[in-house]
C-alpha cells in the first residue's frame, strides 16, 4: 500500500473538470457506502465480528476489498505519474502491489486464514515468546498504518483545495467516511468496498476505453520517455511485496476468508485483476506525455485533454473513492490492532476507537507539511524491521520454530541497519540492504541456536 506519489495532485488539474458531476459521482457513492456500511452493525456481537465479520468472508467480497484496498489514490496517480516520465516501464511501479498480493494467496495467506492469530503483532508473542518484541511490533505496525491514513487525509484536502469551501467539503466527506467505518465495523467496510472498488474498476475503463477511441491513428512523441534506473526496482517491487506481510489490514482480510482456499482464490484474482487494471493508468500517462502535457496530473490532464471534463470529472471521482475506500480499511485496521492490546475493552467501545482515530488523523496531518518523507519512514521502517521474523512464521514449514533471539537479532539490525542507511545516503538500494541485514542477522542467529540445540541433544 504505497501511497507516496498522492500528493503530487495539483489543485490546477481540477479545472479542466466538470465540478458538479464530480460532486455527484462523490456524493452518490459515499451515500450509499453510508447506507449498505451502517447495516453492518446489526451483526457486531464482539471483537470477532466487529474487526473479521466472523471469520465469514466468500470469494468476491474478499476479492473486491483486496482491489478497494491496494487500488488506492497511490496506484492509480503513481501509474501514470510514472508512465509519463517512463513509459510502459512504469508498470513496475504497480507490479510489486500486484505480484504482493498474489504472493500472499499463494503462500502466507493461507496460513493466516487457518491459524488463531488474528493480528500480525500477536506472532511476536506467541511464536517468539516475547512480550517487548510485540509491544514493538505494535508500535511500527500501528504507527506505519496511521501515518498512511494522514496520507489519505491530505489527498482528500488536495483534490477538494481547487473548491470553494474546499476545506468543508473535506471535513463532510471525512464525516460519512467515520460513521459508516465506526458503526458497520469490518463487515461494513467490506460491503462499501465492494460498491467502491466496482465503481473504480468502471470509470476508468470506461475513461480508458473513452480516450483509446479518441486518439488519433498517428500520435507524434515530442519529447522521448527517460531511462528507467535500476534502483527503482527496490522502492517498486522488492518493498511493497515484503509490506504485504506486514500489514496488517492485509493480514485482517487474511484471518477474515472462511477458508484458506477461498482467500487463496480472492488475493490471486485480485492481484491478476490490478496487473491488467494498472495498464489503464500506464496508458493515460504515456498518452499525455507523447501528447506534449505538461506534468501535473497526467492521468486527469490527458482524458481532459483527449475527450471532455465530464469524462475528467468520472476520473477524479474515482480517485476520490480510491482515497476513501483505502481510509476505511486503515482506520479498522488500526483499530483492530489497539483493540487486541487492550482485550478488557468490551465490543460496544470499538466504534469509538474508528471515531478517534478519524479525529486524529486530520489533526496530525495539520502539523505535515512534507508528508511523503514520513510515509517512506513509516513502511520502510517497518519493514525492515518486522518482514524477516514475521516471513519466517508464514513461510517456514509448520514445527519448525526458532527462540526470540533469532527475532530480537532481526528487528534491532533492521533498525540499526535502516538508521545507517539514511544517515549515509545510499539511496533507493539502502532499504534494501538494511533488509538483507536484518535477514542475515536473524540466520545467524537461528542457525547457531540450532546447531547448538542439535549439539545438546546428542551429548544427551
Amino acid at each position: 500500500m504505497l501511497k507516496g506519489n498522492i500528493f503530487h495532485l495539483g489543485c490546477g488539474v481540477l479545472y479542466f473538470m466538470n465540478f458538479s458531476l464530480f460532486l455527484f459521482f462523490l456524493i452518490a457513492i459515499q451515500g450509499i457506502c453510508l447506507y449498505v456500511g451502517r447495516r453492518g452493525s446489526k451483526k457486531v456481537e464482539d471483537r470477532e465480528s466487529y474487526f473479521l465479520a466472523g471469520r465469514s468472508l466468500k470469494i468476491f467480497p474478499l476479492m473486491m476489498t483486496f482491489i478497494a484496498t491496494q487500488i488506492g489514490g497511490g496506484v492509480l496517480l503513481g501509474a501514470a505519474e510514472e508512465a509519463f516520465c517512463y513509459g510502459y516501464g512504469g508498470i513496475l511501479y504497480p507490479l510489486g502491489v500486484a505480484l504482493g498480493l498474489i504472493f500472499l494467496g499463494m503462500g502466507p495467506g493461507k496460513r493466516l486464514a487457518e491459524g488463531s492469530l488474528t493480528t500480525v503483532v500477536s506472532i511476536f508473542e506467541v511464536f517468539y515468546g516475547s512480550k517487548k518484541l510485540r509491544k514493538i511490533a505494535f508500535l511500527l505496525s500501528a504507527g506505519s498504518l496511521f501515518f498512511i491514513l494522514v496520507a489519505q487525509v491530505i489527498a482528500l484536502d488536495r483534490l477538494f483545495s481547487s473548491f470553494p469551501f474546499g476545506k468543508y467539503v473535506t471535513v463532510a466527506f471525512w464525516i460519512v467516511l467515520a460513521s459508516y467505518t465506526s458503526t458497520g465495523g469490518f463487515r461494513g467496510v467490506v460491503r462499501t468496498d465492494v460498491i467502491q472498488a466496482g465503481f473504480l474498476l468502471i470509470a476508468v475503463l470506461v475513461c480508458g476505453v473513452s480516450v483509446w477511441l479518441s486518439v488519433p491513428k498517428s500520435l507524434s512523441v515530442l519529447d522521448p520517455f527517460q531511462s528507467l534506473p535500476c534502483a527503482k526496482l527496490s522502492n517498486w517491487i522488492f518493498m511493497p511485496m515484503l509490506f504485504m506481510l506486514v500489514e496488517q489490514d492485509m493480514v485482517q482480510r487474511c484471518v477474515a476468508a472462511s477458508s484458506p482456499k477461498r482467500l487463496q482464490w480472492a488475493a490471486v484474482g485480485a492481484g491478476l485483476v490490478l496487473l491488467l487494471f494498472n495498464f489503464i493508468p500506464l496508458f493515460l500517462g504515456s498518452l499525455g506525455a507523447k501528447a506534449g502535457l505538461k506534468a501535473g496530473c497526467p492521468l486527469i490532464d490527458t482524458i481532459a485533454y483527449f475527450c471532455n471534463p465530464s469524462l475528467a470529472a468520472v476520473m477524479a471521482a474515482a480517485i476520490g473513492v480510491a482515497i476513501l475506500s483505502t481510509a476505511d480499511s486503515l482506520m479498522n485496521a488500526v483499530s483492530q490492532l489497539i483493540a487486541e492490546e487492550y482485550p478488557t475493552l468490551k465490543a460496544p467501545y470499538y466504534r469509538y476507537l474508528v471515531l478517534g482515530l478519524a479525529v486524529a488523523a486530520p489533526l496530525v496531518a495539520i502539523g505535515f507539511t512534507n508528508i511523503v518523507d514520513v510515509l517512506i519512514l513509516s513502511y520502510s521502517l517497518s519493514v525492515c524491521c518486522l518482514s524477516v521474523p514475521v516471513g519466517f512464521y508464514l513461510l517456514a514449514p509448520k514445527g519448525r520454530r526458532v527462540s526470540g533471539a533469532a527475532a530480537w537479532a532481526g528487528v534491532l539490525v533492521g533498525a540499526l541497519g535502516y538508521g545507517w542507511v539514511q544517515i549515509v545516503s545510499l539511496g533507493m538500494f539502502g532499504e534494501l540492504l538494511a533488509w538483507v541485514g536484518s535477514l542475515v542477522a536473524f540466520s545467524f542467529v537461528g542457525f547457531i541456536e540450532i546447531t547448538w540445540k542439535n549439539k545438546v541433544k546428542t551429548q544427551t
